[in-house]
């Protein structure tokens, strides 16, 4: 592969991106501010690599969440949107992108089965 492009999959590549942020927290925290503490983060390019994914397979999530205001997800929607993650994951052959799908896939699975916990999702 030409090393112009291999750098496009190395997770490294990354590191200075603005983040893209999600955390998982109970109901009744919302609307108040999520601690610092609770946040997950991933590379604001790569957040833009799953959503065009998600497109281009036309999954339902791309349809449900918004690229630049903050989302919040179910326990029932993050059940489909763990399927269609686990799906990307499973056709990716991308380091950089499976790294981050290895993170927004642990967010959403501590939501999966949790009527009380919702999926905050926070674009820059």
């Amino acid at each position: 592969m030409n090393e112009n492009y291999e750098k496009l999959i190395q997770p490294s590549e990354f590191a200075d991106d603005e983040p893209v942020e999600f955390a998982a927290v109970d109901k009744c925290l919302l609307p108040s501010p999520i601690e610092e503490k609770n946040w997950v983060h991933i590379s604001e390019r790569l957040w833009a690599r799953l959503l065009s994914n998600g497109a281009s397979y036309g999954l339902h999530f791309h349809q449900v969440i918004e690229p630049v205001i903050d989302t919040v997800l179910n326990s029932k929607q993050c059940e489909a949107f763990a399927e269609e993650l686990e799906f990307l994951a499973g056709v990716a052959n991308d380091p950089a992108f499976l790294g981050a799908l290895s993170v927004v896939r642990t967010e959403v699975s501590k939501v999966v089965n949790r009527q009380n916990i919702r999926l905050v999702i926070s674009p820059p």
